[in-house]
């Protein structure tokens, strides 16, 4: 299954995989709106869960739900500029 998920899906999970290639590849898998096969998800999520960049998120919204994804990286991103961005400028994004 893993070569299927390469191969055909364009994402290889293992140890070594990082975060903003996941994030990259949930972006075009949510935009292309064709879920992947439940027993691929599965499998996908198993080796996700595996990955030690990925630990502590919710892999599993991330995978199922376009919104969730995206919920997500609105909530990284906006901890992530928190400290640069100006008060003002934080209830626009």
């Amino acid at each position: 299954m893993r070569f299927v998920l390469q191969a055909v899906f364009g994402i290889t999970p293992g140890p070594f995989l990082r975060p903003a290639q996941l994030i990259a590849w949930l972006d075009e898998y949510h935009a292309l709106q064709d879920p992947l096969p439940p027993e691929m998800l599965r499998t996908l999520l198993e080796e996700l869960m595996r990955v030690p960049a990925c630990a502590g998120w919710s892999l599993a919204k991330l995978l199922e739900s376009g919104e969730g994804y995206r919920r997500f990286v609105r909530n990284a991103w906006s901890s992530a500029t928190r400290h640069i961005l100006p008060k003002s400028c934080r209830s626009t994004i």
